[in-house]
């Protein structure tokens, strides 16, 4: 292994990353932030109207039942959304990060320990397929989730196992994922992923399938005037009679693009992704 101890954008934090295997990059980022913003309806249209209200945060008001606010990471590599979350949150926001891959998951643990977050983050290996027989039915208030983007079949074959697991959906694929954080859920909780625009009909579709009530999509494009290459999804877990209704469709909110670099060249952050990075004055 070729570990190596890389600073955060986040003073006073690191992570640990093997330059053989999959290293994070921008798409962590802007979803650990989304997650932690909750979203903004301002500007958004609804298939259904415009959606309406304010700004809102995902761990406003902490967990249920007066207990901490629990996350969820579904697959999470070597750490850095856990810790990115654990960074910019109060101690009683616990993150519970679930690994199939053991080498990953120890440097993720290493990560974790280097950053003195043992109290915030535990980091668990594990199959996502198998949540139901490791974790209790609605002990988390929010997942959140960067999985592999492609089918197998689209997907370059490659000798480096690690790499191609984390862009193809060779130990998991979307319905999976989709699955594990509606049994994880609690009511009204909150589900976070980002994903390829390409598949966002084959999303919605599994959301309607486990019964989510609302879903949030915001395009990330990397420059105005080109196609987006990402998307981030937020969807709201609604169940009994205040929420998911037999035959209820899925209610549809797009907010507005991220786009990550302003047209001018060289190319610079927006002021958008520059205040995401923490670097608003430069």
């Amino acid at each position: 292994m070729a570990q190596r101890l890389d600073r955060l954008h986040i003073d006073g934090f690191s992570i640990f990353q093997d330059g053989e295997k999959f290293c994070y990059g921008i798409d962590a980022v802007l979803l650990a932030d989304f997650a932690l913003r909750g979203w903004s309806v301002k500007g958004a249209s609804s298939v259904e109207g415009e959606a309406s209200g304010k700004e809102q945060s995902a761990v406003k008001g902490g967990g249920k039942n007066g207990r901490s606010f629990r996350f969820f990471d579904l697959g999470c590599g070597n750490g850095i959304i856990p810790i990115l979350l654990a960074a910019k949150t109060s101690g009683d926001v616990k993150i519970t990060g679930i690994e199939i891959q053991p080498d990953v998951a120890a440097m993720a643990r290493r990560s974790v320990e280097i950053n003195g977050l043992e109290g915030r983050i535990e980091v668990l290996e594990g199959d996502i397929k198998n949540i139901a027989a490791e974790f209790e039915k609605g002990c988390a208030d929010a997942v959140v989730s960067n999985p592999p983007y492609m089918l197998v079949s689209e997907g370059r074959q490659s000798s480096n196992f690690s790499r191609m697991a984390a862009r193809q959906e060779i130990l998991c694929c979307l319905e999976d994922v989709v699955r594990a954080a509606d049994f994880l859920l609690a009511e009204g909780g909150q589900f976070f992923m980002i994903h390829r625009p390409q598949r966002l009909e084959e999303i919605f579709a599994l959301l309607e399938k486990f019964r989510f009530g609302k879903v949030f999509w915001r395009e990330v494009k990397p420059l105005e005037s080109r196609d987006a290459t990402m998307v981030l999804v937020r969807a709201e877990k609604r169940w009994g009679q205040d929420g998911w209704q037999e035959g209820s469709a899925l209610e549809k909110c797009r907010l507005e693009d991220l786009v990550i670099y302003e047209s001018s060249s060289p190319r610079r952050y927006t002021a958008e992704v520059l205040e995401i990075y923490g670097r608003k004055n430069q």
